[in-house]
């Protein structure tokens, strides 16, 4: 027990599948009736996919991880709405994201957030004018890392991979929503080109103005329109990372 897991999965590929809809038939009968209610309520197909491949994912892990049979397993949602495995073990936590094309899913034996972005540049507005509307979100270093950058989508990209770092955090703590994000502080190298398949571990997060040494991040692009940020608190036992590392050529 204790793997750390990182999958993420292509809602383009998996639709383009030759025997997609048996599949989908499958993955239907194989859940909860809860869970095939709540991918009914989307209103978009993208949407609903991605429902139900969150959902599978979180029990496909668990029964890996846990050695458990898929009957065996039942989910539960806190008052958040964040779902929650019971009688879990108390070293076992997950956690799940969903932005444009990808689903994104990673698990630890300590609390884990994740967050995936889809880069987009908004035509009504620049980055700086964006950045500039949010400004009471982000520390003045922050503002000064993203607008340090010179071309329109690269400050976009800086844009995303540090509010993509704010969601992983709150995600990982349970916090939630909050009014004050520049409490998390997070130094990202301004020389960093954001080539797609790199994977860092070199940015700083800073709570009020004090360093948080025992959180490790991890950052991946997985291609020019994609960030995914994990954050977990001494991460030092990874034993299959399926994103860049043991697997770099990995399709998803």
């Amino acid at each position: 027990m204790g793997r750390s897991l990182r999958w993420a999965v292509s809602l383009k590929e998996t639709l383009s599948l030759p025997n997609f809809e048996e599949l989908f038939r499958k993955a239907i009968f194989g859940l909860p009736e809860e869970d095939v209610k709540s991918q009914r309520a989307f209103r978009y197909k993208q949407d609903s996919l991605a429902c139900i491949i969150g959902r599978i994912l979180i029990r496909k892990a668990t029964c890996d991880i846990l050695e458990k049979s898929w009957p065996e397993i039942t989910f539960e949602r806190t008052g958040r709405g964040k779902p929650y495995l019971k009688n879990s073990p108390p070293n076992y936590h997950f956690n799940i994201s969903h932005h444009g094309d990808l689903v994104v899913l990673a698990t630890e034996n300590v609390p884990v957030g994740i967050d995936v972005m889809r880069i987009e540049k908004r035509r009504s507005e620049t980055a700086e004018e964006h950045i500039m509307k949010l400004k009471r979100q982000f520390t003045e270093q922050e503002i000064e890392t993203m607008l340090g950058f010179v071309t329109e989508l690269d400050r976009w990209r800086a844009f995303y991979r540090i509010w993509c770092l704010k969601e992983a955090i709150l995600k990982a703590t349970g916090i939630g929503l909050t009014d004050n994000l520049r409490k998390y502080d997070f130094w990202t190298k301004p020389n960093h080109s954001f080539e797609p398949g790199c994977y860092l571990t070199s940015t700083r997060y800073f709570h009020e103005k004090i360093e948080q040494k025992s959180w490790r991040i991890e950052e991946c692009f997985i291609d020019l329109l994609y960030d995914v940020q994990f954050l977990s608190p001494d991460l030092d036992d990874i034993e299959e990372f399926e994103i860049f590392d043991v697997k770099p050529d990995k399709h998803f």
